[in-house]
């Protein structure tokens, strides 16, 4: 709660112009960066694993979401769906969901989806992949 507080009172003060949204961000940046690394290094649950490849799919995730945003143009109605995922071709049905990790690759009508979707896992791929 007095994160949210600290938040909130820096993003009201963003709205006045009176404190930089960069440094926001940077800040928010810094703190997940230290709680990643702080959960990595914890060697008491010595289940949790980093693939390199997984990682690598993040940072370009990240890179390719950061870019959009920046030269973003307004949606049209029936382009609702979110794609939470970088397209990738070899996105193969029952390969694990290169999203959320936990749900497999299946096959819709019109694109593959995580079979956690209803636990809230957005990812999407179209079927025929546009060029």
């Amino acid at each position: 709660a007095e994160l949210t507080g600290m938040w909130e009172k820096k993003l009201r003060e963003i709205e006045k112009k009176t404190y930089d949204a960069r440094q926001f961000l940077e800040e928010l940046k810094q703190m997940v960066t230290e709680i990643v690394y702080k959960v990595l290094s914890d060697n008491t649950n010595r289940r949790v694993s980093v693939q390199e490849n997984i990682v690598e799919e993040i940072e370009k995730g990240v890179k390719r979401r950061a870019a959009t945003k920046r030269t973003r143009t307004p949606r049209k109605k029936d382009d609702s769906t979110p794609t939470a995922a970088p397209s990738s071709p070899t996105i193969q049905e029952g390969s694990v969901c290169p999203l959320c990790g936990k749900g497999h690759v299946i096959k819709g009508k019109t694109a593959y989806g995580c079979s956690e979707w209803k636990n809230g896992c957005t990812f999407r791929q179209p079927l025929e992949v546009k060029e």
